[in-house]
């Protein structure tokens, strides 16, 4: 902890993160869990420290600007750019980042932006980040029955990103929260602010990675925990799908609880969570079955590398800060459905629309009303992948799934690859002419399970479980090569 000068804003956002609850009015969303807390002084630096030690995620109530220029607004700044380096060289952190409370400034260069954008393009500094969640503050919803319980603070800033990103990212009640304060041991007492809104959902982040880790022994990438939240959030707003005022909508704990306990099942599957690597130039395919009265939503989310270049003083530019441009489309019988997308500053009050690719977001999510029948999911890249591939994460739920095939298919030369055995117990056997080839192995989810050099023109699978597999390489001549094998 930096120092002992207690504060009311920073304890009562703590409290709402993980008061122990002696006071059940003012428990925390996760009661149990242990706080390190900092000054904002040399956030970036503390940030990179804890993000490399194994945090899986901080809460970030405070904004950090020149605010005497009307160009930060929607910029993706030299802080928005540090913190989605960080996330992406530790892919497991995630920042939790509220929203500011500038839409009902009185003052400039807030009551400018007001005037001239009705309330958007009010988001500054770290809260323009790509691999964060960024925070809207909302009124209380006691009971959600339809979007129209869902009411919007007067204060919350809107997006979107300079680059039109779907910023807020979500939801959460941000007004008349009762948490702790530093006055006394007991002291307690209403705040509202979009601070107040941010560290329920830190609280929520820390509860699904508990509860993930105790069903299955590890926790999720940052992309997975932050895309089941935009998954599963409750629809917010006058239009349907996202927008930039609420985000993806209401954040429903319960929602992404419940995808986490069913998901991948082989009996009644309701959802599917899997952590996936996609290679340059190659495809990922999935063919799922799918029936009920609820939408079939599907999703990918990843953590993107930083932009080449950030904004320093540019009013609304138009330069994309997607890096890694991967693309999800969904078919059945010759029909695509296509991820959400919204317009951009160009017309920010305009609804989503979900008639293309999306090439600024780096969460897309495919909606189907009334599924039914077979589904092929598609995840392809534009461009080269930085790195030669991207890690993403894959979500879908509906009221039953059922998963038929994965697949990554590679779309340079797909020549024929001389191997044996297939069945194989222990060995592959390759006859290629080259030496030294890299030779990638992937299980049935797109899993990357091997990556090693040819000996003697063999590679070990002894260590392999049963099932089906795809491999690949880059021989000298640049040609991708794939072929599929069965191990015993």
């Amino acid at each position: 902890m930096d120092g002992t000068n207690f504060q009311e804003h920073p304890t009562h956002v703590a409290g709402t993160i993980c008061a122990q609850g002696i006071n059940p009015d003012v428990r925390g969303l996760a009661f149990n869990a242990s706080l390190l807390s900092h000054d904002w002084t040399n956030d970036l630096a503390e940030m990179l420290d804890q993000a490399s030690s194994g945090l899986l995620v901080s809460n970030h109530s405070y904004g950090i600007g020149q605010l005497s220029s009307l160009w930060f607004y929607g910029a993706y700044d030299s802080r928005a750019r540090q913190i989605d380096n960080i996330c992406f060289n530790n892919p497991y952190y995630l920042p939790v980042v509220s929203a500011g409370n500038d839409r009902n400034s009185t003052t400039a260069p807030g009551s400018i932006q007001i005037n001239s954008k009705e309330g958007y393009d009010m988001i500054f500094g770290h809260g323009n980040a790509k691999n964060i969640i960024t925070v809207a503050a909302v009124n209380q919803v006691l009971n959600y029955v339809n979007p129209s319980n869902v009411l919007m603070s007067p204060f919350s800033s809107y997006g979107p990103s300079d680059d039109g990103r779907i910023k807020p990212d979500i939801s959460m009640k941000g007004v008349n929260v009762l948490s702790t304060l530093s006055t006394s041991d007991t002291a307690i007492g209403y705040m509202s602010g979009t601070s107040m809104a941010s560290p329920g959902v830190t609280g929520v982040v820390v509860l699904l990675q508990q509860y993930y880790n105790q069903l299955y022994g590890n926790f999720m990438r940052s992309a997975t925990v932050k895309g089941l939240i935009l998954h599963t959030a409750d629809e917010a707003g006058t239009t349907i799908g996202p927008d930039y005022r609420f985000g993806w909508g209401l954040i429903n704990a319960q929602k992404s609880a419940i995808a986490i306990r069913d998901k991948n099942s082989s009996t009644n599957s309701k959802s599917v969570i899997e952590e996936l690597t996609l290679n340059n130039n190659a495809t990922y395919t999935k063919t799922i079955t799918a029936s009920g009265t609820s939408p079939l939503k599907i999703s990918i989310c990843w953590t993107d590398p930083q932009a080449p270049v950030s904004n320093n003083g540019d009013v609304d530019p138009t330069t994309k800060y997607l890096v890694n441009d991967l693309d999800i489309k969904v078919t059945q019988n010759g029909v695509d459905y296509y991820p959400w997308k919204l317009q951009g500053m160009s017309s920010p009050s305009l609804p989503a629309t979900n008639t293309g690719t999306n090439n600024v977001d780096n969460f897309e999510r495919v909606d189907i009303n009334n599924p039914s029948g077979t589904y092929t999911i598609t995840v392809t890249h534009k461009g080269n992948l930085f790195g030669n591939n991207q890690k993403f994460s894959l979500i879908a739920t509906s009221d039953n799934l059922g998963t038929l095939s994965t697949s990554e298919a590679i779309k340079a030369n797909d020549s024929k690859v001389d191997f044996y055995p297939n069945p194989a117990k222990n060995y592959i056997q390759i006859n290629e002419k080259d030496k030294d080839l890299l030779i990638n192995v992937y299980d049935a989810s797109g899993k990357l399970v091997i990556t090693s050099k040819l000996v003697d023109n063999r590679i070990d699978i002894s260590h392999l479980t049963k099932g089906n597999y795809i491999a690949n390489f880059i021989n000298k001549k640049g040609e991708i090569k794939s072929f599929k094998f069965i191990k015993e």
